[in-house]
This record gives structure tokens, sequence and C-alpha cells, in this order.
């Protein structure tokens, strides 16, 4: 926000010099001013943080309604109690401490890696009949401008699902791709993991679809 008067006030540091426009602010800070406008950053502030929320609850809830391709993987009851078991850590397992991340439970990192590859197999003959609007509306994605992580199977799950999405959508041809045009500016981020590059759904289609230069 920019102030209206640009001039010098008339307090101890001189003669005030005014736009046409504006009031003139004294040399000398104005005890009023300052917590005026710190209490409209905290508003701006607490906005935000809701307007983010709202979103985040939405997403969910639209999600619990139309759940995606990918979401539908973990729904049914048995493959929730093979998650389940998957991500506990048994006495057997092998641990590992690595730079980044600290003391890490490899075995159990494996069977949640292997029941995720195993899910994702049975949707692989499901994704050449689906369309292009549907393709990219299975992506796992967060609105804009939040993003998020998933643990375990979820994780698995959510990376590799989006990849094999991607890839399908890669050889779809023009023809049918001209379908996301109206996806151009969309600013949804797609899950790439919690290493993975960033990547919008609008810079999905503007560059690695339709190959528009950057």
């Amino acid at each position: 926000m920019k102030d209206a008067s640009n001039k010098r006030g008339a307090g101890k540091g001189g003669t005030a010099v005014l736009w046409p426009v504006g009031r003139t602010w004294p040399a000398l800070p104005d005890r009023e001013r300052w917590p005026n406008m710190t209490r409209f950053l905290h508003l701006l502030a607490m906005l935000l943080l809701l307007n983010g929320c709202a979103s985040n609850k939405q997403q969910a809830s639209e999600e619990s309604e139309h759940p995606s391709i990918l979401d539908k993987l973990l729904l049914p009851s048995d493959v929730v109690a093979r998650v389940k078991a998957a991500e506990c850590d048994l006495p057997t397992d092998k641990w590992e401490t690595l730079s980044k991340i600290g003391r890490t439970n490899r075995s159990r990192c494996a069977r949640e890696g292997s029941l995720g590859i195993e899910l994702l197999e049975k949707i692989k003959p499901q994704l050449p009949g689906m369309s292009v609007r549907k393709l990219l509306d299975s992506l796992k994605t967060f609105p804009y401008p939040g993003y998020g992580s998933f643990d375990g199977v979820e994780y698995a799950v959510y990376q590799g699902g989006n990849e094999m999405i991607i890839e399908e959508l890669k050889r779809r041809p023009k023809s049918q791709l001209a379908a996301l045009t109206p996806f151009r500016e969309d600013r949804r981020a797609i899950w790439t993991g919690d290493s993975g590059p960033p990547l919008s759904v609008g810079e999905l289609v503007r560059y690695d679809l339709f190959k528009e230069p950057y």
C-alpha cells in the first residue's frame, strides 16, 4: 500500500511540501497511524488463513463426495487393513540413518512402496479409456497457494498415480488435448512428492501437453 502524500511533515523536520491531494504526515511518528496499519495487517493475515482453510475443506469435501480413480484405490476395507499392516513397525524391520531425514525404517518403506505399486497396477488398464478431462480431474492436487504431503502407502499411490496419469495425457493426440484449453491458467499444485519439482495444472497443460515455449 502506497502513502497518498509524498511529502515531508511540518514537525521538527521543517516545512511541509504538499501534493495537490492527500494529508501531510508530521516528521515525527504518527502514534495513530502504525497501530491502525498493524491491525490491518493482522486482519489481512487472518483472512488469507481462513481462505486457505476454507479451500482445503472444500477440496476435502469434494473428494469425499466424488473420489478420483486414485482415491478409490484406498477405500476398500481390505485395502485399508493391508495399508494399516504395511505402515506398522515390526521387530524384525531394518533401520537406517539417512543424512537428510534421519533414522528410517527401510523395511517399512519397502512394504509401503510395494503395496502402492500393486494398487496402481489395477488402474493401468483403465487409463487409456478415460477422457483427457477425466484424467486431469484425477490428478492429486492442492488448491493454490497451498501444498501438503502424504505418508506411507498414500505417498506411493498419489505420487506414482500422478506420474502415470501425466504419462497417459502425454500420449494423447492434440485433437483430444484441445479440451484442456480452459485449464491453461489453473494454479492448483500437482502433488509430485516431497522433493519433486513444483508443477501446477496450468503449467502441465501449457508446457508439457501443448508444448508452448517458456
